[in-house]
C-alpha cells in the first residue's frame, strides 16, 4: 500500500499507548459481575460463527477512541476474541460477507464520521484482502488472558484499491511474521473479522496534537489472518493503492515517477524468478492495437479522501500487470541504467528492446534483464530478427520518433511497455514456396503411386498363378483317348470291318 508507515514512537505516541490501558480497564469491566456480558466460555464452545449481541450489555459507541468512556466496547472487544477463537479461518470465511467496496457509506470518508453509516455492520462477519501496514503487539485484558489468549496484536492494513485503512484485533499471528512496520511489497493478507466500531485515531504524526486532524477507521476483531494465495505462479499483486498513480498514454518522466519507478522495479524482480520460455508460454497474446485503446474511466485517487479523477486510460484496465506476449521484428536493443534498488537486488544489466509489428507501425517496449547469446545491443538491427517476447504490462508510454511531421516537429507515437527476463527467438517463417511441395505433397504422390503399382502387379500375379492352378485341376480330370493305354486295362474293340 502507498501509505509511508509512521515511526515506532510516534505510534506509540498517539495510537498504541491507550490500548494496554484501555484493554485493562475494558478487561475489568467485562469481569465485574453487575449487568455486564460475560465470555461466552462457560457453556461450551458457541455453536454457531454468528456473534450473538446479547452478549454484550449497553451500546457500542463509533467515533471515539476505543474504550474511553466505552465500557460495552470493551466487552464487545473481549467477547468477540472469546467467540472467533473456536472457528477456524477457512470456517469463518465460508461464512463471512464481502466488505462493503468504497462506494458504500460505510467507506466514503476517514475525517467525516456522518459519512460512516455503522449500525448496520456492527458484529457481522466481513471477509476481505488487504495489504499489511503495520502489526501492533497489545498487553491483552485479564479476563481475555485468563481464557488462554497470552497476546494481542491489532494489524492495520489497507483493503484493495482503498486510501483508508482498517484496524483488526487478532489474537494469533501466523507464522514468518513479526511485529513492526510491514514491506509495501509484501504479501496481501485475508480476513474474515467481526467487525466492533469505527474507532477514532491520529494516525502517527510528529505533530502537536492540536494539528492533526481525527481520523476515522473500522475496527474488526478476528482469531488470525492468512496469505492471500494467486491464482498462479506467474500472477504479479498489483493490488496496491500506490499503483493508481500510473498513467498511461504520457511519458515516463509525466506520469507518477515513484508509483511507476516503484511497479517498474517490482515487476523486473518478479519476472528474474522465471525461465523466459515459461513466461512466452504462461502469457496472453494480445494485439497491440487492443492496447491502445483509449476511454475516459474513473480512477481511485492516491489521497485519502480525495474524489476519483477522470482520466484517458486502457479501455480494458484489467491488463494492468498481466502477462502479456508480442511476436513481431526485433528492431532495436539499447542498455539501460540499472536502479540503485535493483543494484541491490542482484540485477546487473537491464536492456530496453523494441519489437515492431510485421505489418504495421506499432511497436512494443519490452524491458528485461538477459540478453540471449546471439544477440548484442545495437540502435539498429540489421537484419531484424523475428521474436517473442513475454513481460508484465506496465503502461502505454508516450515517445518521439525520429520522424519530423508539422512545423518540423518529432511525430508523436505510443506504445506498450512490457517488463519480462529475456527474449525468445520464434519460429523462421516459410519463406520457401515450393518447400511444401517438394517436402510433403510430391513424396506423399510418389509414395501413392508406388504403393498403387505394387497393388497391380500383385493382383496380375495373384490372378497367373490362380489360372494356372486352374488349368492343370482340369487337364488332371481329362483322359486322352489317342494316348497309351495305362498297364492293365481292357483295349479297346478296333473297328469292325
Amino acid at each position: 500500500m502507498p501509505v509511508t508507515p509512521p515511526s515506532s514512537a510516534a505510534r506509540a505516541a498517539h495510537f498504541g499507548g491507550w490500548w494496554a490501558v484501555i484493554l485493562v480497564v475494558a478487561g475489568l469491566a467485562v469481569s465485574t459481575p453487575a449487568g455486564s456480558a460475560q465470555p461466552p466460555e462457560p457453556g461450551g464452545p458457541p455453536a454457531s460463527v454468528e456473534f450473538d449481541p446479547k452478549t454484550v450489555s449497553g451500546k457500542v459507541a463509533d467515533f471515539a477512541e476505543m474504550g474511553q468512556s466505552d465500557t460495552p466496547g470493551g466487552q464487545a472487544l473481549s467477547a468477540l476474541l472469546l467467540h472467533g477463537r473456536h472457528f477456524s479461518l477457512d470456517a469463518l470465511t465460508a461464512k463471512a460477507e464481502e466488505f462493503p467496496a468504497a462506494a458504500d457509506p460505510f467507506r466514503k470518508s476517514d475525517t467525516d464520521p456522518a459519512s460512516i453509516a455503522t449500525p448496520e455492520f456492527r458484529f457481522r462477519l466481513l471477509k476481505f484482502s488487504a495489504r499489511l501496514s503495520r502489526i501492533t503487539r497489545l498487553a491483552p485484558p485479564p479476563d481475555v488472558a485468563g481464557a488462554g489468549i497470552d497476546n494481542l496484536y491489532e494489524v492495520k492494513a489497507f483493503p484493495a484499491d482503498q486510501p483508508n485503512p482498517v484496524y483488526v484485533v487478532i489474537s494469533r499471528l501466523p507464522k514468518g511474521f513479526t511485529e513492526g512496520d510491514q514491506s509495501p511489497t509484501g504479501p496481501r493478507a485475508t480476513f474474515a473479522a467481526y467487525f466492533l466500531k469505527v474507532v477514532r485515531y491520529r494516525d502517527g504524526s510528529t505533530l502537536p496534537a492540536a494539528a492533526v486532524a481525527d481520523r476515522f477507521a473500522p475496527l474488526l476483531v478476528a482469531p488470525t489472518f492468512a496469505v492471500a494465495t494467486p491464482k498462479s505462479k506467474f500472477e504479479f499483486d498489483g493490488e496496491r493503492l500506490l499503483f493508481n498513480g500510473i498513467r498511461d498514454f504520457v511519458s515516463l518522466q509525466d506520469g507518477d515517477r515513484f508509483a511507476e519507478a516503484t511497479a517498474y522495479e517490482d515487476l523486473v524482480r518478479h519476472a528474474r524468478q522465471f525461465e523466459g520460455r515459461e513466461l512466452a508460454a504462461a502469457a496472453e497474446d494480445v494485439p497491440v492495437t487492443e492496447l491502445l485503446r483509449r476511454k475516459m474511466a474513473s480512477v481511485p485517487s492516491t489521497v485519502p479522501g480525495m474524489p476519483p479523477e477522470q482520466r484517458l486510460r486502457m479501455e480494458r484496465p484489467d491488463f494492468r500487470f498481466k502477462l502479456l506476449k508480442t511476436t513481431g521484428q526485433l528492431k532495436r536493443i539499447v542498455r539501460v541504467p540499472v536502479p540503485p534498488d535493483l543494484a541491490a537486488a542482484g540485477v546487473t544489466d537491464l536492456y530496453e528492446a523494441w519489437v515492431l509489428h510485421p505489418e504495421r507501425d506499432e511497436a512494443v517496449c519490452f524491458v528485461f534483464t538477459e540478453l540471449p547469446p546471439d544477440l548484442a545491443p545495437s540502435p539498429e538491427l540489421k537484419p531484424s530478427k523475428t521474436v517473442t517476447v513475454a513481460g508484465y504490462f506496465l503502461k502505454v508510454i508516450r515517445y518521439e520518433t525520429q520522424e519530423t511531421g508539422a512545423n518540423d516537429k518529432p511525430v508523436v507515437r505510443f506504445a506498450p511497455m512490457t517488463i519480462g527476463r529475456t527474449i525468445t527467438p520464434a519460429a523462421k517463417p516459410d519463406l520457401d514456396g515450393g518447400q511444401n511441395w517438394r517436402t510433403v505433397f510430391l513424396p506423399s504422390i510418389l509414395i501413392g503411386l508406388g504403393l498403387l503399382t505394387a497393388l497391380f502387379l500383385g493382383l496380375m500375379w495373384w490372378f497367373r498363378s490362380s489360372d494356372r492352378a486352374s488349368r492343370k485341376a482340369i487337364a488332371d480330370t481329362q483322359v486322352n483317348p489317342f494316348g497309351p493305354a495305362d498297364e492293365g486295362s481292357v483295349p479297346p474293340n478296333p473297328p469292325s470291318g
